[in-house]
């Protein structure tokens, strides 16, 4: 087998490719890579490897040795996919690598994690992480396509469409979140200043001087400092005052 040129094979050579074959017909029917006595490990593997040991026997050989970390990852990969193509039914839950790439998960696996997930808090540290990671993230055209036809005719159930009610009838009545509409419809006049100058208008009209969005007018109504761009929104009470 010819390594490309492009594969990274450089660094410590202390890891190698191995297969599994069944000991009823010789078929491989797992391939891996590792380092050590990963080879002949057997609690570690999932639950399709432990069926097909159990069922038909398994053995084991080393493909290629001496290899770097990255090389390895890369002939796992390759060869993958080299018996998938050929029709060997492996059982690799992955397409190799690093990562989780071509996982499928069955029914019965995705409704055990729902269960386990279901009514779980997240940390607000976690929040706050994955709010940041996402800040600035635009999705593509593609991404949203794909998004809109998925949703295209979704039917609520009775139960969602009641915590969806409960969930309404609890937000915030303020004259502050009752004037969040859309931009069109708003009526309401602002008040703004950058601190030399004043800026009075319609919440459309802000946004297009300042090239501003929706959601960043949301974010305006709700901090504390009320500042956006340099500019900040004077309530009707600071200017009694």
């Amino acid at each position: 087998m010819i390594i490309p040129d492009h594969i990274p094979c450089y660094g410590d050579r202390r890891y190698y490719v191995y297969f599994h074959y069944r000991h009823s017909d010789g078929e491989i029917f797992y391939v891996g890579k590792g380092c050590g006595s990963r080879i002949t490990e057997y609690s570690s593997r999932n639950v399709r490897w432990k069926r097909t040991a159990k069922k038909h026997g398994w053995n084991s050989f080393k493909f290629w040795e001496n290899l770097p970390n990255e090389c390895a990852y890369t002939i796992e990969r390759i060869m993958i996919h080299l018996f998938k193509s050929n029709g060997n039914r492996l059982v690799n839950l992955s397409n190799g690598g690093k990562g989780p790439e071509g996982i499928v998960h069955s029914e019965e696996t995705r409704r055990s994690i729902s269960e386990k997930n279901r009514g779980r808090k997240r940390h607000p540290d976690a929040i706050e992480r994955t709010a940041a990671a996402h800040k600035g993230m635009k999705r593509s055209e593609e991404t949203c396509k794909r998004i809109g036809e998925r949703s295209k005719g979704r039917k609520f159930s009775d139960e969602s469409r009641k915590k969806m009610s409960e969930s309404q009838k609890s937000r915030d009545k303020s004259s502050w979140a009752r004037g969040f509409v859309s931009a069109r419809r708003d009526k309401t006049i602002y008040t703004f200043s950058d601190g030399e100058s004043y800026f009075v208008g319609t919440r459309r009209e802000f946004l297009e001087m300042t090239s501003g969005n929706t959601t960043s007018f949301h974010q305006l109504l709700t901090r504390p400092d009320k500042v956006y761009k340099g500019w900040r929104l004077i309530r009707d009470t600071d200017i009694r005052d």
